[in-house]
């Protein structure tokens, strides 16, 4: 896998470049990453506040990525209630968007049988049950987002009925994770240069004189996504953020990277 950071000046035309060497049936995304939140204040029209990572793999079928770790604190947001089992957060049993009709997908399509009086839930019609479907508010059939044998085994714990007017609606626990697939846009206080590039090398070095380093946890995020071993290439040391980033991924995960 090859990255490549760069700026809109020369960013598309090096994905071309890139493109040519590579192939691009090898392409694998173009990352946005707000390296500056404030925005370049000395642009003319429009003030700069990210780069790009362009990313290209030598042969895609082979190809291997992993997934971002997330912190305490990230997981503590993402998932704010908490039950006996862990942190969770509620997310709806009913499908929504492309693929979410009946027509669409049949078989997810059925009656999920309720107990006001004591929570229970059935997937067979019983006296006093309240029978949901997963109907919009429209009035159009929609589809529960997992089949039948994961809603029976998941009755005891993994559901919350909610009462709105008249309407019941199922919501489903979703539980925290420690990993999350990267996104193709990145946007978070962590990946500003100046905070965690700049200022970081001001407590390393009397005088630094290098000029716009990167944040230490967007080249971290890089890697991560990249490599759990191996060797690590950075064709531009500069100040040195690719080794740091290399040697607290392999303290923090005991990884094998060299």
């Amino acid at each position: 896998i090859i990255q490549v950071a760069i700026d809109d000046v020369e960013f598309r035309y090096l994905n071309i470049l890139l493109e040519s060497v590579f192939d691009k049936d090898n392409f694998i995304s173009n990352i946005p990453i707000m390296h500056n939140p404030r925005g370049r204040s000395d642009d003319k029209f429009i003030a700069t506040s990210h780069e790009y990572l362009i990313c290209y793999s030598k042969c895609i079928e082979k190809l291997k990525t992993f997934n971002l770790i997330q912190t305490r604190d990230e997981i503590k947001k993402k998932y704010p209630k908490n039950d006996a089992i862990s942190r969770y957060r509620e997310l709806p049993l009913k499908r929504s968007g492309s693929n979410s009709r009946r027509i669409d997908r049949p078989n997810l399509f059925y009656p999920i049988y309720f107990n006001p009086i004591n929570n229970e839930l059935s997937l067979e019609e019983k006296n006093d049950f309240i029978k949901i479907l997963p109907l919009d508010s429209g009035g159009v059939e929609r589809v529960w987002r997992w089949g039948k044998d994961k809603v029976k085994e998941s009755f005891k714990t993994e559901f919350i009925v909610k009462k709105i007017n008249d309407n019941y609606s199922i919501a489903a626990k979703d539980r925290e994770k420690s990993d999350i697939k990267p996104k193709s846009l990145w946007v978070n206080p962590r990946y500003d240069a100046s905070s965690h590039g700049t200022m970081l090398l001001k407590k390393l070095f009397t005088n630094n004189e290098f000029d716009y380093p990167k944040s230490l946890f967007a080249v971290m995020d890089s890697i991560q996504i990249g490599s759990n071993s191996g060797f690590i290439l950075d064709f531009f040391a500069g100040s040195g953020t690719t080794g740091h980033a290399v040697l607290k991924l392999n303290k923090e995960d005991e990884g094998n990277r060299k």
